[in-house]
């Protein structure tokens, strides 16, 4: 039975038209819809030239556009060969209004057929449609522009390597310059940081990219601002590097801490009514942890966009690990907002939430997967807290991840206060164990160790047969970290 190509030209998903493969392009067929999504009709647009059909205006808004296509078609007479052109704007009229025009986005494919002979006997020209993706682009961006705006926040990634330093709006606004006026660079932004706090940010930038696996970068600090006021700001960032090969760089938040700190001078001078002061601190650290944790899960949600936009898989993963590791640390602020006392954690309900988020969070993993947990009730610091849920949530992720790859099984995480003063964190399973070959090689290998070291913690980890286990004894708190 002949094949009528005409049916199946006609039913392909995209936009195609049937090109001369001579200098002319004539039109000799249309996709029927090529001419829906033009809003064409086929009588109107066969027989004649591509680019009679298009605007001829050099002052037309898609002039460029227009010259890169025709370029395109010149380029696959010449060569013989496919040439793509990358995701562009076009318009399209509305034949009963043509006064409006819609703007749609597409990707161009120019493809050479040839014939027995070899010789070009006619060009493909399909548009990919690409409206819908890039719309979705402009509103999840319009979405966390109006995000950080709403809670007073800026974003901000910085590259030491070239000193460039991209960020929003707010982030030039917050060091007294106008949108752009700063430049594309971080040094007239640094220069404005007061000379008492610039030395302890560059040195803590520079232990950062030395040390990534400990715990992101914390910097506060004061902004002399054009007319002497002084600003306080508070920036938090996490170390990301996409891919193999890319300069590694800072990506954070930061906030107008101002008022917090100039109410806690205020306060601070007003020792001689001490319950007053201390009713109104309690009030200040619980806006503070809640500022702070609101400020974590918008980056939690940046994240997590990101992820879902990404296109390669590592990417993604690297992306959502991030977010569960600042959801940890969330966590811990988010204790400190709702507590009664707003300067220690109550370590063992808030490990018991942390870990029914890791087993909500991760049921791609081993599935089946319990966690029974002894935990001694333990009030601890914020400087100790952190570091211990950080632990807890790449051993406890690894073990639901990766010890049972084939079916489910326990965890166990222990938390003991010992006699000496000394805390014992243990966490353990029954899996396969660990593979000492590859062991080591990914950041969260890194960072427990990392985080052992800051608390001045004795870390030992035993191969079982079967399973891993985990034990870290950390000095008493009334010790330095």
């Amino acid at each position: 039975m002949p094949i009528d190509f005409s049916t199946v030209f006609n039913a392909l998903p995209d936009a195609y038209l049937l090109l001369s493969a001579d200098s002319d392009f004539t039109v000799l067929a249309a996709s029927d819809i090529q001419l829906q999504v033009t809003h064409g009709r086929r009588e109107d647009v066969i027989g004649k030239r591509l680019f009679d059909l298009l605007p001829t205006d050099e002052q037309h808004p898609l002039a460029e556009n227009i010259r890169n296509l025709r370029a395109s078609l010149e380029k696959v007479l010449a060569t013989g060969s496919l040439d793509v052109l990358p995701v562009q704007p076009y318009l399209v009229s509305d034949p009963n209004h043509p006064d409006i025009a819609e703007e749609r986005h597409g990707r161009l494919v120019n493809t050479p057929a040839l014939g027995s002979d070899g010789q070009i006997r006619y060009i493909i020209h399909r548009v990919q449609d690409a409206t819908e993706s890039i719309r979705r682009q402009r509103e999840n961006d319009t979405r966390l522009r109006l995000a950080t705006r709403t809670a007073d926040i800026g974003s901000w990634e910085y590259e030491p390597e070239s000193d460039l330093f991209e960020r929003s709006a707010f982030i030039d606004e917050l060091f007294g310059f106008a949108p752009g006026e700063a430049g594309p660079y971080a040094a007239a932004l640094l220069n404005r940081i007061h000379p008492d706090d610039l030395e302890a940010a560059r040195t803590h930038l520079r232990s950062i990219f030395s040390h990534p696996e400990l715990n992101g970068a914390r910097f506060d600090f004061r902004v002399i601002l054009p007319d002497g006021s002084i600003r306080w700001i508070i920036s938090r960032g996490e170390i990301m590097q996409d891919r193999p090969g890319r300069t590694a760089r800072l990506i954070g938040v930061a906030l107008d801490a101002t008022i917090e700190r100039e109410r806690e001078q205020a306060l601070e001078a007003a020792l001689a009514e001490r319950e007053v002061w201390l009713r109104q601190k309690d009030l200040l650290f619980r806006e503070v942890n809640h500022r702070v944790k609101n400020s974590l899960q918008l980056v939690i949600s940046i994240l997590n966009l990101q992820a879902n936009d990404a296109r390669n898989e590592t990417v993604r993963e690297h992306l959502l690990s991030a977010g569960l590791r600042i959801a940890a640390i969330m966590g811990v602020h988010e204790r400190l907002y709702q507590s009664e006392n707003v300067t220690t954690v109550e370590i063992d309900k808030y490990l018991r939430r942390l870990c029914s988020d890791i087993t909500t969070s991760t049921n791609g993993g081993a599935g089946d997967c319990w966690i029974d947990i002894e935990a001694d009730p333990l009030e601890l610091p914020i400087e100790l807290a952190v570091p211990i849920a950080l632990i807890v949530n790449e051993l406890v992720t690894n073990a639901v991840k990766h010890a049972y790859p084939d079916g489910g099984g326990p965890v166990r995480l222990e938390l003991r206060g010992e006699s000496d003063g000394y805390i014992r964190l243990l966490v353990a399973d029954k899996g396969v164990g660990f593979d000492t070959a590859s062991s080591g090689k990914g950041l969260g290998s890194r960072l427990i160790p990392g985080l052992a070291r800051q608390l001045r913690g004795q870390l030992e980890v035993e191969n079982l047969n079967p399973g891993y286990q985990v034990t870290l004894r950390i000095p008493p708190a009334s010790a330095s970290y």
